[in-house]
């Protein structure tokens, strides 16, 4: 009733309300190990929310600043493409070194003409993939994927394409366009 320790046999009798696990858990945490994990994981759960939150935010802190790619000033929209000179819109991004715009108007003009010769429906709404169902049983298949390939690598991914690189491109849409005519 008071909590007294009895002797029994010469051995101490516990008494039975006593919480063995705690009292053995705060004796480890008060111990110098115990202290030293504790504030490693108070540390680490505080230095991985931090970096949760900067990376969420998009935030920069030892890194340079992002580079923007094709700062030149181009033309991104037309109202028709199919009102466009493509040969001399080509020429003159090719001309200016404005190879990514160059790839883009190569394919835009592709666009046309897979629409002249009714295998594309042409939408301003319709996407690449649309496009590549359209063209899915027809031998122009595999050339049109390498060429939207092309075009996204060039227009959204925000890759600089070289000199070298827009000629390979331009060889495989001259190829392409042959095809077309034939």
């Amino acid at each position: 009733e008071f909590h007294y320790a009895t002797i029994i046999n010469g051995k101490k009798k516990e008494d039975s309300n006593n919480l063995g696990f705690w009292d053995a858990f705060f004796k480890a945490i008060a111990s110098s190990t115990g202290k030293f994990i504790l504030w490693t994981i108070i540390i680490g759960f505080m230095i991985t929310v931090v970096v949760l939150y900067i990376l969420d935010n998009n935030i920069r802190l030892f890194s340079r600043k992002a580079k923007k790619v094709g700062t030149t000033e181009i033309q991104t929209s037309y109202n028709d493409i199919f009102e466009i000179n493509y040969d001399a819109e080509i020429q003159q991004a090719a001309h200016e070194g404005n190879f990514n715009l160059a790839a883009r108007l190569v394919y835009l003009h592709l666009l046309t003409l897979l629409s002249e010769k009714k295998l594309i429906d042409y939408g301003v709404e319709k996407t690449n993939f649309d496009y590549q169902f359209q063209l899915m049983n027809t031998k122009y298949y595999k050339n049109f994927m390498l060429s939207a390939h092309n075009y996204e690598y060039a227009w959204y991914a925000g890759y600089v394409v070289n000199i070298n690189q827009y000629n390979q491109i331009a060889q495989h849409y001259s190829s392409l366009r042959q095809q077309l005519t034939d």
